[in-house]
């Protein structure tokens, strides 16, 4: 039986041979214009009790290949049966897949993530009930500084990049000292530019009370993510 872990054009297929270790595919499956980063277990071996580590090994394959290609993460509640079966999936979804690779193509996602200093203390529930409750203390100004700073950088301070997507909050709950939460798609040739940016903006996030960090790059799971559906899924 085979996994799918994302969907490349098939003339990038060469790179998955500079994955090294586990995360190299032991199949990579051709179909038109496509190909698929698959992996083949046994019919007694499939991992369903170890659901961490398939998820683990997924998103970490998916990296590295995202570090070297484009790659369309495909989800894992897919077992295809041979490589004709999932030779015909990708064959039956390419439209939506090679439009999904359009869209990243040549980019690189990131996360960034706007908290509170570590002297500061963390906010009750959310970040904007955190600010009014600050407000007081530091006054309407600080208040105003940070908020101008969140909403710069979801409108432009990531300038190098070509979309920057606000994330939800954290789960509401235990306390959080997270403000805000960004997906960062940056043309791989801006990487440069972004590492300078990111060192500007953290700079002014000091200055503030704050701490901004921004890693990656990882697998475009949020650039992807509003038509991550796999064809033929329940």
């Amino acid at each position: 039986m085979l996994i799918c872990h994302g969907a490349i054009r098939a003339r990038d297929a060469r790179l998955a041979e500079d994955l090294d270790g586990a995360a190299r595919p032991t199949r990579v499956i051709e179909a038109g214009a496509l190909a698929g980063l698959a992996s083949f277990y046994p019919d007694d071996a499939m991992p369903e009790r170890d659901v961490e580590a398939l998820a683990l090994a997924h998103n970490d394959l998916l990296c590295r290949f995202a570090a070297l290609g484009d790659v369309a993460p495909l989800r894992l509640d897919r077992v295809y049966a041979d490589e004709a079966e999932l030779r015909a999936a990708l064959l039956g979804d390419s439209d939506r897949l090679i439009r999904l690779l359009d869209r990243i193509a040549g980019r690189l996602e990131f996360s960034a993530k706007l908290g509170v200093a570590p002297d500061e203390p963390a906010p009750s529930r959310n970040g904007r009930e955190f600010l009014r409750a600050r407000s007081s203390v530091r006054g309407a100004a600080a208040r105003q500084a940070r908020t101008a700073f969140i909403k710069n950088l979801a409108g432009g301070g990531f300038a190098s990049c070509d979309a920057v997507h606000r994330l939800p909050p954290p789960a509401s709950g235990a306390p959080q000292a997270t403000l805000a939460r960004f997906a960062l798609l940056a043309p791989r040739e801006k990487f440069p530019a972004l590492e300078a940016e990111t060192a500007q903006l953290m700079a002014q996030a000091e200055g503030l009370g704050l701490r901004l960090e921004v890693s990656g790059p990882w697998a475009p799971y949020v650039f992807t993510a509003e038509e991550d559906a796999h064809a033929g899924a329940a």
